[in-house]
């Protein structure tokens, strides 16, 4: 199984993960291409990998990913 499909179970069961912890749960070296390239995956079922920047206890915006339904207005802006 792909470090990609690997990621795209873990968030489709309703999951959220940050950056950090999909590279640590996954062993991935490079989580950005890894989203990516899920991304490319999912592309044709309709869903979507979402990055929320969010503010952590120390102050620090991070990434946190979660899977969902593609939006309308992001499908337009992708077709275009």
């Amino acid at each position: 199984m792909s470090q990609a499909q690997k990621v795209i179970n873990f968030l489709s069961d309703g999951r959220e993960a940050t950056t950090k912890q999909l590279a640590a749960r996954f062993r991935l070296a490079n989580v950005g291409a890894v989203i990516d390239s899920a991304r490319k995956t999912l592309a044709e079922s309709g869903m979507y990998i979402y990055n929320n920047r969010v503010k952590n206890s120390k102050g620090e915006f991070i990434r946190r990913y979660r899977m969902g339904k593609i939006s309308a207005r992001l499908a337009a802006a992708a077709a275009a």
